[in-house]
């Protein structure tokens, strides 16, 4: 069952309209989560663990367990911060997840974003077992940083949150990394031919492929690739 699934299971009856009014959405995006074709972002996921505070939030992250909390000593998610994004369950030990920290610098996807600072905004917790085994990272190289711009549309919009592996920095077939150049930071998809020049594409067709010879690739600047991304409704 993918997430998108989960979701639907979680409003049972209730019809999709009303659901997205409670959640405070709009229905063509909870449509979209539904069917898959966004992702749904933590802030949203907060949301829906506080409209139905009975659901366990592991299970709606990764399917893994039970749907409901055991109805002895569950709490809602009534007070978490919505920019701490700190999604907990009754009874985890602290190390039952991993924070991720964000951080206060944009990618741009487009001409590029400068990089003004690195300081830590906030954190979002992941389930280390679904980094693992999901992703094939490890939480320690990990970071998350917003996109600027329309140029990877529609893989990734303006305000996205993106998750970038800081330890991958081998380009793969028709991967996204994020690159630093001149003081900038880009997100970009990335294509490595035969010949060994690398092209940097974006997935919006109203801008053009850039191609770096062979011999210079060496001085890209890789942040990273990114390993996942969130969307706000």
């Amino acid at each position: 069952m993918t997430i998108g699934e989960r979701l639907k299971s979680v409003r049972g009856e209730t019809s999709q309209d009303e659901a997205a009014k409670l959640l405070g959405v709009h229905k063509n995006t909870l449509g979209k989560y539904e069917r898959g074709e966004r992702v749904p972002d933590a802030e949203f996921l907060v949301v829906m663990l506080e409209t139905f505070p009975e659901i366990d939030p592991a299970w709606l992250l990764t399917g893994e367990g039970a749907k409901l909390r055991e109805k002895t000593g569950y709490r809602s998610a009534e007070g978490v911060s919505l920019k701490s994004v700190a999604i907990q369950k009754e009874g985890l030990g602290p190390d039952e997840y991993v924070k991720v920290a964000r951080y206060d610098v944009h990618a741009s996807a487009g001409a590029g974003a400068l990089v003004a600072n690195e300081q830590i905004v906030d954190y979002i917790q992941f389930k280390p077992d679904w980094i693992k085994t999901a992703l094939g990272a490890s939480a320690k190289n990990l970071a998350l940083i917003s996109v600027k711009g329309d140029s990877m549309e529609p893989t990734l919009s303006d305000g996205d949150i993106v998750m970038v592996d800081t330890s991958d920095k081998q380009f793969e077939a028709n991967a996204i990394y994020v690159l630093q150049n001149w003081g900038s930071l880009l997100v970009k998809r990335i294509q490595r031919k035969i010949d060994g020049t690398v092209v940097i594409k974006s997935d919006n067709q109203a801008y053009e492929p850039e191609t770096v010879r062979g011999d210079l690739v060496e001085q890209l600047h890789v942040v990273g690739r990114v390993v996942w991304y969130g969307r706000r409704g």
